[in-house]
């Protein structure tokens, strides 16, 4: 979506996990990651960062040095949401991948939450999401005062926790876009419309 507000026209490769490393010579092994002539880097805000350096002509993505503090701040309080969207939907999320990831993602999740897939998220899955709601109050009051986190229109600030959410409810068969409050659900729906192009 940070290509989109810049108006920059690109290309768009679908990577399986066990492709990464490779793909990017074993420089990073995580998504999103971008190639712009030479130049290959990971992690959205520092993807952000770079368009805002090489492509100053193209609409901000942080509308500032304030408009970038805030951003990050965002960025964090999105990445804070990741441990109950797996908790949530890990098992999921493994169901909807290609067969050819799965042992990989298996294997280093059950690793890393020392359980199964299965036992994460039938265990933890009613009190990630009674978690991640109560983290999301915060956004409705901040929604009901702006159209958009960034002000009157969305910039990165947006795209980063819309992007959390999309994953979410692109993965997980319990966390419904009904769950969403009402301001919430207006912002992400305005939003999905920028990224779908509808």
């Amino acid at each position: 979506m940070c290509l989109i507000h810049k108006n920059i026209a690109f290309d768009t490769t679908e990577l399986s996990f066990v492709d990464i490393q490779a793909q990017f010579k074993a420089q990073f092994s995580t998504l999103p990651a971008i190639k712009d002539g030479e130049t290959v880097l990971s992690d959205s805000f520092n993807i952000a960062d770079y368009l805002e350096a090489h492509y100053p002509e193209s609409p901000s993505l942080f509308g500032g040095k304030k408009g970038r503090l805030m951003a990050l701040f965002f960025h964090e309080w999105a990445a804070s949401l990741h441990s109950d969207i797996a908790k949530i939907a890990i098992f999921d999320i493994y169901c909807k991948l290609k067969d050819r990831d799965k042992d990989y993602f298996r294997s280093s999740r059950e690793k890393h939450f020392q359980d199964s897939l299965e036992n994460v998220q039938s265990n933890s899955q009613e009190l990630a999401k009674a978690d991640l709601l109560k983290k999301m109050r915060v956004l409705e009051s901040y929604l009901a005062k702006t159209r958009y986190l960034s002000g009157d229109a969305p910039m990165y600030s947006d795209y980063i926790v819309y992007g959390t959410l999309k994953w979410l409810l692109s993965t997980s068969n319990a966390f419904t876009g009904e769950m969403l409050t009402s301001h919430v659900l207006n912002w992400y729906d305005s939003l999905d419309r920028i990224g779908t192009g509808i």
